[in-house]
């Protein structure tokens, strides 16, 4: 199976030779991406910079990079956090906009993503929803 015709998400942490330059047609082979890809990751943190008017990839920046993204999903949520699918990070629960549908032992808590359109929503435990109400209520940030 070639590497264009595999969905993967999270990529490798030392595919890049770490003393190499990339180019940005080098880094699209190199993982398998589109131009879209790689200009989605340059906004969400890939480090570069312009030579003669041209995109350059350190290898070591582009390792880091996935090195960073790979830790960012294996971190679970703490008590007062949600994980969005959309955007690919963490929110508070207690900022705001939270609503929540009560089942008999569980609440199931859902909140728009305040990066983008996307929801993101979580069961937990009816007391848990309590703590979280509380603490909502202590936080001066929340709306």
């Amino acid at each position: 199976m070639s590497r264009k015709s595999r969905r993967r998400n999270l990529h490798s942490d030392r595919l890049a030779k770490i003393n190499r330059f990339y180019s940005p047609d080098e880094v699209q082979e190199l993982y398998g991406i589109c131009r879209n890809t790689l200009g989605n990751w340059v906004r969400t943190g890939l480090k570069h910079f312009e030579k003669d008017k041209r995109r350059l990839f350190r290898g070591d920046q582009l390792n880091h990079f996935h090195r960073d993204r790979r830790q960012r999903r294996k971190s679970p949520c703490g008590a007062y956090e949600i994980y969005c699918v959309s955007c690919g990070n963490k929110h508070s629960l207690l900022v705001g906009g939270v609503t929540a549908e009560h089942g008999r032992q569980r609440v199931r808590v859902e909140m728009a993503c305040p990066e983008g359109s996307g929801r993101a929503s979580k069961w937990i435990k009816s007391d848990a929803w309590a703590d979280i109400q509380a603490e909502a209520m202590h936080n001066p940030d929340s709306e």
